[in-house]
């Protein structure tokens, strides 16, 4: 188009900053930086290590950041100053230590303790996501610049945003967004992404706005943890509960992230346009974490399980104080039961355990199941445990039925109500080792197998913790490492999928996860990750968990347990679905192999579609940070329908949610874009379910609109290793 007249044709302006400036010597003095250190409002500056002290090693830290400044235009005309940031040229060639943030200034009038905050918009352009960078900064004087947490690198991390993200700044007061048109507070907007061959991607957005800023997990920012730190391995709380309630009422449970409050928001049904959003009791002081939420179908009551957040550090004998909540649609309150933690008759609790809990209520046999890990009170050894127990409770009164170990350790969990009783899966590392598959009775009976194992990390010393000695692990030795016959392994190489089991037609259950192959190497050990991870599928008959039904790949192998007692394992019929590879590098090459480089499936969700296919919806990860997200579609054979295809959208995976079919053949997740909460709704065949068909795409060329500011934060949580539990009557332990 031709430009008026008046209107000059606005020219990038180009500059590479070598971001050398340290937080410490400008937070000493505000005007210590020179020309080269910014372009005109923005500027890049080392921030401080996790001591507090800076340093500029150039072996340390990223530098020379190519820097193009523009605008970004609103759908109100509104401009705003912006600056996009590439790839940065010098890269650490030793352990970064650390990040470089983003510094800006105001010009002109300027009210002292004015509040701003930092967007960024990350790529694709296409679709791109607009998200807080850092919010709430008080600038006291024009044009002086103010140092921020906006991440500018490790470039291609959630948090920096990738490469050729867009910072800008705006007055707190100014609300932005990507999406077209807002919600107001109790009302929703629906948003096509986009629609494009045989696969539609819509967002159904909330209005949560109230006096007080909601802050949800964010899957971009809250525990943005790379599959090669070894905080990953401990897995993650689900965030996000959905629930039905009375006549098909659609909601979720979920907790703020900086309050710790927690909610439900009631979703209207085809033009009903309400998203209602209540506080619901008994965590009014935020002193507690939701380990699980569930309704159900007749009256719509809800039932939320509750356990604080800090264990008594002091005290390895304390027991936590856990709570069983009920309450109506409305969130008023039926009933609420303080469970009795102690080891006198109590269910054992000492302290919080990251893989935490899955909730489900069989209605038909009044039973609820809770799925919980946790750290046990200390035992007789002078050890606090950790295990994953299926808890059974009364719905009407949530008395404790029963309690039951089934797994130790537990990184991951999933239970659901299954005919007459519960069928669950979990990950652990010891006891049993493997992706372990149950079905629980309202009676509390048990029963159930191992259905994939994984490799073992062996000690690299002749004895273990105890004092005992061992000979040489020849079998997985050479002349670069030397291995054991003792292990104490709390690596699982693995992550099972949400859900990690489904049901199908034919009497049978497919169990899908991410895990390292070949699967019994234990020769590729030694780090956190070791080869890339890839997608894998085994299918059992629903009656006989030991009879595999697939046709994939046998094998074989095992390992020495802590004191030496060799334990063998096998997996049968396993089918890798995807093809990621190390270019090659076994674990010998390891320390010389840039993982950054490989792609590995992570946060994997899963959903069985009305002809009897599975999609299979996951992020790709390098070894430290988010590259994509893509989905396959599977038959009930493990048969490859559509291989694995690239969504062209940002779509964030919370790391341990389910995805839930709510419409027929559309899989549902819940995520935030850090501004709004959104149920993502992913239908294949074109199209989406909604009534309204007048529903607003999204314009990719006016990302900001109006929306509120703010942004959760979040820092991976990490449990001490702690010991399994033995087996009664075991002669061996662990440290």
């Amino acid at each position: 188009f031709i430009l008026p007249d008046d209107q000059a044709l606005t020219v990038p302006i180009y500059k590479t900053l070598p971001g050398t400036l340290d937080e410490c010597t400008i937070e000493n003095d505000h005007t210590a930086y020179g020309p080269g250190d910014v372009v005109e409002s923005f500027g890049i500056f080392i921030g401080k290590k996790s001591d507090g002290s800076c340093t500029t090693n150039e072996n340390n830290r990223y530098g020379n950041f190519l820097i193009e400044k523009g605008e970004v235009e609103d759908e109100l005309g509104n401009r705003y100053e912006a600056y996009k940031v590439k790839y940065p040229d010098h890269i650490p060639t030793q352990r970064q230590s650390s990040n470089s943030r983003l510094m800006f200034k105001i010009e002109g009038a300027l009210v002292p303790g004015s509040l701003y905050n930092v967007m960024k918009i990350q790529p694709p352009m296409s679709h791109p996501t607009v998200t807080v960078g850092d919010h709430d900064i008080s600038v006291e004087t024009e044009g002086q610049f103010v140092t921020t947490s906006a991440l500018v690198a490790p470039p291609g991390s959630p948090q920096a945003g990738g490469p050729d993200a867009i910072f800008f700044v705006v007055p707190a007061i100014d609300l932005v967004s990507a999406w077209p048109a807002f919600p107001t507070t109790g009302l929703r907007v629906e948003a096509t992404i986009f629609s494009k061959d045989g696969l539609s991607l819509y967002a159904e957005v909330l209005g949560l706005q109230t006096e007080v800023f909601h802050s949800p997990f964010n899957p971009s920012i809250n525990q943005a943890v790379g599959l090669d730190d070894h905080v990953h391995k401990y897995g993650y709380r689900k965030v996000y509960f959905p629930i039905v309630g009375a006549s098909g009422d659609e909601g979720i449970v979920w907790q703020d992230q900086t309050t710790f409050f927690i909610y439900v928001t009631w979703i209207g049904v085809g033009d009903d346009e309400s998203a209602i959003t209540i506080q619901l009791p008994e965590n009014n002081s935020g002193d507690f974490y939701l380990l699980g939420a569930v309704s159900e179908t007749t009256n719509g009551d809800i039932v939320y399980m509750l356990m604080d957040r800090t264990a008594d550090s002091d005290d390895p004998y304390s027991a936590l104080t856990v709570k069983a909540v009920k309450v109506n649609k409305n969130g008023v309150l039926i009933t609420a039961s303080t469970l009795d933690t102690s080891t006198s008759g109590g269910v054992n609790i000492h302290a919080y355990s990251s893989s935490a809990g899955t909730l489900a209520w069989n209605e038909s046999q009044n039973s609820i199941a809770w799925f919980i890990a946790r750290t046990y009170i200390r035992g007789s050894d002078g050890l606090n445990h950790q295990a994953l127990s299926v808890i059974l409770l009364d719905p009407g009164d949530l008395s404790v039925v029963s309690d039951k170990q089934v797994t130790s350790h537990s990184w991951n969990n999933y239970i659901i109500d299954s005919g007459d009783g519960f069928l669950s899966a979990d990950l652990g590392d010891n006891y049993p080792r493997g992706i372990h598959v149950n079905k629980i009775t309202p009676q509390a009976s048990i029963s159930g197998d191992v259905v994939y194992t994984f490799k073992t990390q062996h000690g690299t010393t002749a004895q273990n913790p105890a004092g005992n000695t061992f000979p040489v692990y020849e079998d997985i030795s050479n002349n670069e490492q030397t291995f054991y016959q003792w292990s104490n392994d709390n690596d699982v190489y693995t992550e099972m999928a949400q859900p990690a089991l489904l049901e199908l037609d034919d009497s049978s259950l497919i169990i899908v996860f991410a895990g390292e192959f070949p699967s019994l190497d234990s020769s590729q050990t030694g780090a956190n990750l070791n080869n890339p991870r890839n997608i894998g599928i085994v299918k059992v008959d629903a009656n006989d968990f030991t009879n595999v039904l697939s046709k994939g790949v046998d094998a074989t192998g095992g390992f020495y347990k802590f004191g030496g007692v060799w334990t063998p394992q096998e997996n049968k019929g396993v089918i890798q679905l995807t093809q990621f590879t190390s270019g090659g590098a076994g674990r010998r090459e390891l320390s010389s192999v840039d993982k950054t480089q490989w792609d590995n499936a992570t946060r994997v969700k899963t959903a069985k579609l009305s002809n009897g296919n599975i999609v299979i919806v996951y992020e790709v990860w390098s070894s430290a940070t988010y590259k994509r997200t893509e989905y396959m579609v599977i038959d009930s054979l493990g048969g490859v329908v559509t291989p694995s295809t690239f969504i062209p959208y940002a779509l964030r995976l919370a790391p341990q949610d389910p995805a839930v079919m709510i419409y027929d053949d559309t899989v549902t997740i819940v995520g935030y874009d850090g501004l709004s909460l959104v149920r993502y709704h992913i239908q294949l065949g074109g199209g989406h379910p909604a009534t309204d068909t007048n529903a607003p795409s999204v314009n990719p060329s006016h990302p900001p609109s109006v929306i509120p500011s703010g942004e959760p934060s979040g820092s991976p949580e990490e449990p001490s290793k702690v010991p399994s539990v033995m087996p009664s009557g075991s002669p061996e332990e662990p440290s």
